[in-house]
């Protein structure tokens, strides 16, 4: 079967630009790409043709990335606004909080949800903005809600968990000791969320108790992600964990270049990483060893997003506080060299080799043009040399085209066979610059 997901090298296909730096993560829903500016602009970009549909200028600095839903995004502005748009890109409502909002925006049922610097958790009507209920905390909720198939979650800074029924009437608590980190993830039947001691722990929502604890080096800023058997969690300082969901087991930790405050993108057997940084790394997701890395031109500022087979990646330039989207795809190629240089006499061996890139169970086929005629000198196999023994002087053409199920490419490189006359001659012409340069 061919393989498909992640493979590295990749190179850049196109770069979409615009105006200012993307706050913090890029979404991606039903084909399209959301993002947020510190210029105050929300965009939406079909990832298919890789081109603007929408661009909302919001009225004032916007401050959180884009919070999306089926049908609505939600971004956060200055002067504690919470901004609703729909899927066109149209305003529906906004909403004056008293406080600062310190929490993500999730929406479900009808309503939408998030916390406030004071320990205020807000339910709004999600058609008009309106309020339809709200909860006092003991301190400031910074963590992202989540829901359960019985309750809205949410962690605050006194330590405290609150389990909440879709009225607002609260259900449960669960004492953590140390205030609740941003990213909260539940997985089955469990929730998993960091504290700021750090600790990062596993509670059994049917058991109501803790399953594990485990600490860890560093705070996390983002949501964990949850893949087959394994939890993946990305502190602020830079280091991935790979920890068992059973267990909490550190099956392995890994450094990234730099801090990170980015989602993760794991896409099959693949963990995407960036950090602030121009250095995208991937992972093995089950072995933690090194699948790749692309090195940009400029720093990158979000999450990598998988689509099709594209990796797509913000890039910033802060001298001219322009963006962009740089849109990855994996390298196809293939270096054609021979074991002797040219020119060289009639009648020697010259291996021809083809080095592939990017192919799966490749097949060469290699081919000499010589005065125009093009021959097939051997037939496609998965053998990707060819001895050569020209037996008359000339230029030829010397080429292979390698194919695999999806990917074809044909390279040459030309060749001169010269009577052994020549060959003394050509030498002696590049002899004093080898004796000048020491060779």
């Amino acid at each position: 079967m061919y393989p498909t997901g992640v493979f590295f090298p990749v190179k850049k296909e196109i770069h979409l630009a615009f105006e200012g730096e993307v706050i913090r993560d890029i979404t991606l829903e039903g084909g399209r790409l959301f993002f947020s500016t510190y210029n105050g602009d929300v965009y939406c970009i079909d990832a298919a043709t890789k081109k603007i549909v929408w661009i909302f200028h919001a009225p004032i600095p916007l401050t959180s990335e884009t919070f999306v839903t089926e049908e609505k995004i939600f971004i956060e502005g200055e002067q504690r606004t919470l901004i609703a748009l729909d899927k066109n890109g149209n305003q529906l409502w906004s909403y004056e909080s008293a406080d600062p909002i310190t929490s993500a925006i999730i929406e479900n049922r009808d309503q939408v949800y998030f916390g406030t610097e004071k320990g205020v958790f807000i339910a709004l009507n999600s058609s008009n903005g309106e309020e339809n209920w709200r909860l006092q905390a003991e301190g400031a909720i910074r963590s992202n809600p989540v829901l359960t198939a019985e309750a809205i979650v949410f962690g605050c800074d006194n330590g405290l968990v609150y389990f909440l029924n879709p009225n607002g009437k609260l259900k449960n608590t669960f004492q953590a000791s140390d205030p609740i980190g941003r990213g909260l993830l539940t997985d089955d039947s469990f929730l998993y969320f960091c504290t700021d001691s750090p600790y990062f722990l596993c509670y059994d929502l049917q058991h109501s108790k803790i399953k594990w604890k485990i600490r860890i080096n560093g705070k996390v800023l983002v949501p964990p992600v949850a893949h087959k058997k394994m939890i993946y969690v990305i502190t602020w300082n830079g280091i991935l964990y790979c920890l068992e969901k059973k267990s909490g087991h550190i099956v392995w930790w890994r450094n990234v270049p730099s801090r990170s405050s980015s989602r993760l993108e794991v896409v099959e057997d693949k963990i995407l990483v960036s950090s602030l940084s121009s250095r995208l790394v991937c992972f093995n997701a089950k072995s933690g060893e090194s699948a790749g890395y692309y090195l940009a031109e400029q720093e990158i500022r979000s999450n990598p997003v998988w689509f099709g087979s594209r990796i797509i990646i913000s890039l910033f330039d802060q001298e001219e506080n322009k963006g962009g989207l740089a849109f990855l795809k994996k390298v196809i190629r293939v270096d054609l060299k021979s074991s002797r240089v040219s020119p060289q006499k009639p009648n020697e061996e010259i291996v021809i080799t083809a080095d592939p890139v990017g192919f799966f169970q490749p097949e060469f086929e290699f081919f000499q043009i010589s005065e125009g005629t093009r021959e097939i000198v051997r037939e496609k196999s998965e053998e990707r040399t060819w001895a050569w023994f020209p037996s008359e002087e000339g230029i030829y053409t010397i080429g292979v085209t390698v194919t695999d199920e999806k990917e074809t490419v044909e390279v040459d490189m030309e060749y001169r066979i010269i009577g052994i006359e020549k060959v003394i001659e050509s030498i002696l012409r590049v002899l004093p610059r080898a004796l000048l340069w020491g060779i």
